[in-house]
């Protein structure tokens, strides 16, 4: 599961292990530290192109423990030591570029070995060398962190949830872009234990909204679904879910209809339970009440398509008591119909009260799996399953037709849906960037030049073909987007775009009066550049500085009409030989 339970105990019962068929996944005894009570995940945090693992939890020795691990090929992981993190476990861990500098740094948040809180960032500075960051943030364990950008400005933000001791509290920092974070006082939340919280825009209106489950201090468990009101502020979405702790929660297309769906599990008082929740647009659900799936809490639940058919399948781990305690690993085949069927496959190891993440660590398409976790005979393991069913998954194509709307400090970029061999364009995602003229990171796409992504997750916004990002500094930007499919595998990006904000630099020459005309004119003008040496964009801009119009590497001789933005006065800006030339346009 996300988000990880105080520790007590359990009366294990013991079952015998089910046969194993012929499955995909072979287990290549990676030398990690053996946890439960844990969170386990995939990141490439050195940049050099593959998934490496972190771990934490409770080892043998009822010790608790955190490992970084860099993957150094050929299945094999090596441990940096001194570990550059906190020991802990009964918690939760995002990587995020928070920085946007390029590399993905850590949120943590657990029990120490004293058994006090601790919540920490670690900035990424390299060579496996990460420093904690003074952020001022609540001390908590027992919860859920996660990083998502809910104000739209480019920088990651926080949500801590958990337990400081006192009470159960859950609060969203805003990153101030300067290495510091404020708590964002319009978002009022009630905390939670034993949660899983996991962000989405589940309804399609351009920001980033979450779920959240998990016990509050009343008593009561819940599960919510927050939809995000751009003002700092957040609303319950009034999604009628049974409320669970001890479980998970985890977003995904499974019918690749442009909607995201959501899945729940976890303990709902008596019961165990998991729930599939299907997205109709427009911000609705309903329960999709015919599924195969086991009710578990102590569980984990992975979308992730095993298979390369396209589609997103579902992994399933937990415990369940009906007359006795019962533990399943399971993968739930998609059939591609809206229904699912379980899986053949079998695993030498049934864990639960751990963790599961997919992410193809071996490069060689398709995605493979890490779990922690206890055995119902009350061993604990973490295992690494390579996945070895044959079927090589081709990335999407690039996004194609990327547009730019500039208005004032805002950009709203758009794009057209790319396509892919096995997962269809209604179930793709998109990850965008967006670079200043001096090549620093404004909004992280957390994936490498090339494409690879430097995590196993959907893109940055979600499944939209547009997003807007806010309060924008005056000057030019690059910007570029890339398709993410169903195996977390991302496509190249699309060639680099270039915008203005501000209608001119501060080192804009004046251009030429015969450049323009007739000027002044209707609307129908011509902008004749065949003096100017490597032009690289023309932009025309409105009286507001609304950049109305962008052209990439023009003709020498541009024909324009904008005679649908009506008369007054426009800016015509030309970039060439990385220098602007700017000049007044009127139109009658």
């Amino acid at each position: 599961m996300k988000t990880l339970s105080t520790i007590f105990l359990l009366t294990i019962a013991v079952i015998m292990p089910s046969t194993s068929i012929s499955q995909p996944f072979t287990d290549i005894n990676a030398n990690i530290i053996q946890v439960t009570f844990s969170q386990t995940g995939w990141a490439d945090y050195d940049n050099d192109g593959d998934l490496d693992v972190l771990a934490f939890g409770m080892n043998s020795s009822s010790s608790y423990e955190t490992g970084l691990y860099r993957n150094d090929g050929n299945d094999t992981f090596t441990k940096v030591t001194p570990s550059p993190f906190n020991d802990v476990a009964v918690g939760s861990f995002s990587w995020g570029d928070y920085d946007n500098d390029g590399d993905v740094d850590l949120l943590i948040q657990g029990a120490n070995n004293s058994a006090s809180p601790v919540t920490k960032l670690y900035q990424n500075k390299g060579s496996d060398d990460f420093t904690e960051v003074n952020a001022g943030i609540i001390q908590v364990y027992d919860g859920s962190v996660r990083w998502a950008d809910y104000n739209n400005d480019g920088y990651l933000d926080m949500l801590v949830n958990g337990f400081d001791d006192n009470e159960y509290v859950a609060k969203i920092y805003k990153n101030n872009q300067d290495g510091t974070f404020s708590e964002e006082t319009s978002a009022i939340l009630s905390g939670t234990i034993k949660s899983s919280v996991e962000w989405a825009d589940y309804d399609k209106d351009g920001d980033m909204d979450f779920v959240f489950t998990g016990f509050d201090f009343t008593g009561t468990l819940t599960s919510i679904l927050y939809k995000n009101n751009g003002n700092g502020s957040f609303v319950d979405s009034e999604l009628q879910m049974p409320g669970v702790w001890l479980g998970d929660a985890a977003w995904g297309d499974y019918d690749m209809d442009g909607n995201i769906d959501l899945i729940i599990s976890g303990f709902k008082n008596p019961d165990r339970i998991t729930k599939l929740y299907h997205n109709n647009g427009a911000g609705s659900f309903d329960e999709v009440t015919d599924t195969p799936f086991e009710g578990v809490s102590h569980s984990s639940l992975e979308w992730g398509d095993y298979d390369n058919d396209g589609d997103l399948d579902l992994f399933l781990s937990g415990a369940n008591e009906s007359g006795g305690w019962e533990y399943f690993t399971k993968i739930y085949d998609n059939n591609g119909d809206g229904t699912f069927s379980e899986s053949t496959v079998s695993f030498p190891n049934t864990l639960y009260w751990g963790d599961t993440a997919w992410g193809d660590y071996d490069n060689d398409g398709d995605i493979d799996l890490i779990q922690t976790g206890y055995t119902p005979t009350g061993a604990i393991k973490t295992v690494i399953y390579r996945n070895d069913n044959g079927l090589q998954n081709v990335p999407p194509s690039e996004p194609v037709n990327l547009n730019i709307i500039v208005d004032d400090e805002d950009v709203s970029l758009s794009w057209d849906a790319a396509n892919d061999n096995e997962t269809a364009p209604e179930g793709l995602t998109y990850n965008a960037f967006i670079r200043n003229e001096n090549g620093e990171i404004v909004w992280s796409s957390m994936s490498l030049g090339a494409g690879n992504r430097l995590l196993p997750a959907i893109g940055n916004t979600t499944q939209n073909l547009s997003w807007t990002i806010y309060g924008l500094s005056d000057g030019d930007y690059f910007w570029s987007v890339q398709a993410v499919d169903n195996c977390f595998a991302g496509s190249a990006f699309a060639d680099e775009q270039m915008f203005t904000v501000g209608t001119t630099s501060l080192d804009d020459q004046t251009m030429a009066e015969n450049i323009l005309y007739p000027n002044p004119g209707t609307g129908k003008f011509i902008i004749d550049i065949k003096d100017f040496y490597d032009v690289q964009s023309v932009s025309v801009f409105n009286e507001a500085g609304q950049n109305i119009l962008f052209i990439r590497n023009p003709d020498q001789l541009l024909n324009v009409d904008i005679t649908g933005f009506g008369k007054g006065l426009y800016v015509v800006r030309i970039i060439a030989g990385g220098k602007g030339y700017s000049g007044r346009l009127i139109i009658k």
